[in-house]
Order: C-alpha cells, then sequence, then structure tokens
C-alpha cells in the first residue's frame, strides 16, 4: 500500500542536517480535499453570488486553521522535532529528550472546528522543564489497521515516547 508523505519534512530534516529520523507525517492532503469539495459542491448548487462569497470565506478560514494544524514529527536518539512545512506558519522546533517530562496525547473529536470541516483534532501536549506547549498534528491518523493512509499512526508516537522513559498519557476517541 502506498502511503501519504510529506516530501517537505524530509527537505527541511536534510537542510537541517537531520539524518536517521523517524518521522510520523501529517500531510495536509489528508485534510485538505474536505474543503475543496464542499467549495466546488455549493457552488454548483447554487449559482448565488452571496452564497460562494460565504463559502468562499468558509473555505479559506477553514485553509489557513488546517496549514496552523498540521504538524509532522520526527524523532532521532536525542531530539523530538516538531515541523510545521506550511507558510505563513512554517518553523521546525527542536525537543531535546532529556528537557521532556510528560506528553499527552489527546485524539478527540472536534467540537466547534468541525464548522470548518476540521473532522479531527489530535493534538500533542509536551510538559519540559521549562514550559508546556501544544501542537496540533491532524494529519498524523489513528490506528485503522488496513485503512490509513499515513504509515505511521499516532499510536506508534505513544510507544516511541514511552520507549524513550517519557510519562505519556494517551485519550483516544475511536468514534
Amino acid at each position: 500500500m502506498k502511503f501519504l508523505r510529506d516530501k517537505r519534512v524530509d527537505k527541511i530534516l536534510d537542510e537541517a542536517g537531520i539524518k536517521n529520523a523517524e518521522v510520523f507525517y501529517s500531510p495536509i492532503s489528508v485534510t485538505l480535499p474536505h474543503t475543496i469539495y464542499i467549495l466546488v459542491f455549493v457552488n454548483i448548487c447554487s449559482l448565488n453570488w452571496i452564497v460562494f462569497t460565504v463559502t468562499f470565506l468558509v473555505a479559506l478560514v477553514n485553509y489557513m486553521f488546517v496549514l496552523y494544524m498540521n504538524n509532522s514529527l520526527a524523532i532521532t536518539d536525542d531530539f523530538l522535532f516538531v515541523i510545521n512545512t506550511n507558510y505563513p506558519f512554517k518553523k521546525i522546533e527542536t525537543i531535546d529528550w532529556k528537557s521532556i517530562q510528560h506528553i499527552q496525547i489527546d485524539c478527540k473529536k472536534p467540537t466547534w472546528l468541525f464548522l470548518l470541516l476540521i473532522f479531527s483534532s489530535n493534538s500533542i501536549q509536551i510538559k519540559t522543564t521549562k514550559e508546556i506547549r501544544k501542537y496540533y498534528c491532524i494529519g498524523i491518523e489513528q490506528d485503522a489497521f488496513d485503512e490509513n493512509v499515513v504509515e505511521k499512526p499516532i499510536e506508534e508516537f505513544e510507544k516511541r515516547v514511552i520507549e524513550k522513559g517519557i510519562i505519556c498519557d494517551a485519550k483516544y476517541s475511536y468514534l
């Protein structure tokens, strides 16, 4: 089976000189089609310019949320990398495993984000010795056995964190 990958993550890791990282991809192509389908469908069904304007604005807001909430993760022996490849939120953050005290994985179903056609709100909260940070990883799916579109599900990330000896709480919603 061919899995979706975000090749931009590989490029960023190569540019940063990071080798042999295990990558948990969060490709934007997992979440973005919903926006496009709704925009096209609504505008085919209605030739009204007001409906077009409203759906276009909803699609634009959805797109910005998807860009912001779409972080990939990379693991090496010494560091955890959080990577967002999407402009204007493009970043790579490096977190030393030694500074991480606790990680909480939350895979609840979204509430109000459903209005923006975002059907998953996977997040990872990392507590270090200095701060607590939350990262959304909406493209990293939960394990669906043979139906995943990404190679490594979020449960596998949890296993890697536990292998590093870090306390990890995971809240999964399989509905």
